[in-house]
């Protein structure tokens, strides 16, 4: 694992693999541990930087305001102390919104851009939006940390085939640090308030 950044500032990333490099971007409450297996298969053809986003991961938080467009100027600034001058960029739910707002500040850049389960914009404008960014930290203050693990990844992983995924999502977020809680609400705020032109 490396990391750019001053003493009091760290992103931490890891580089693997070969050509054209390709940017993951993980989703809220996540960190770029989870694309292992995508870095697994794509290592061998690209090399894969996959940051820990700013707060997230064993990333520190540069801000005191969490910003979808600071965390893409976080990731610019990456890939240029890398010398890539172009890079390719996946980015998933959180990580989509990010995706976007890079090839937006620097299209020229971004030979390819692959969303995955985003939105150009999270604007809360309807109850189940309102839900899915307001409902998990409440229940998670009712709930708490452990029991809400379960119930998350009993929504994500629901088919009996996907028991050790449910396994790694309740073991990995049950011992999440207790600003989780505020990062998934800084993180939320953000995406409400990001609006891609």
């Amino acid at each position: 694992m490396r990391e750019l950044g001053s003493s009091d500032s760290k992103l931490h990333y890891r580089v693997r693999g070969v050509g054209e490099p390709v940017l993951l971007i993980h989703g809220l409450g996540s960190s770029g541990a989870d694309w292992a297996l995508q870095v697994s298969a794509l290592a061998g053809d690209f090399p894969v930087i996959v940051p820990d986003l700013p707060g997230c991961g064993h990333s520190e938080r540069r801000t005191s305001i969490c910003a979808i467009e600071a965390f893409a100027d976080s990731l610019w600034s990456l890939v240029d102390d890398l010398d890539e001058a172009r890079v390719n960029i996946v980015g998933f739910s959180l990580g989509g919104a990010v995706a976007l707002e890079m090839a937006l500040q620097r299209p020229d850049a971004v030979p390819r851009l692959a969303l995955i389960n985003t939105l150009a914009t999270y604007r809360v404008d309807d109850w189940r939006k309102w839900c899915e960014a307001r409902v998990p930290a409440a229940l998670v203050r009712l709930l708490g940390m452990r029991n809400m693990a379960r119930l998350l990844a009993g929504r994500s992983f629901p088919e009996p085939w996907q028991q050790k995924m449910r396994e790694r999502a309740v073991g990995r977020h049950r011992r999440g640090p207790r600003c989780l809680l505020s990062r998934h609400g800084s993180s939320a705020r953000a995406l409400e308030c990001h609006r891609a032109p």
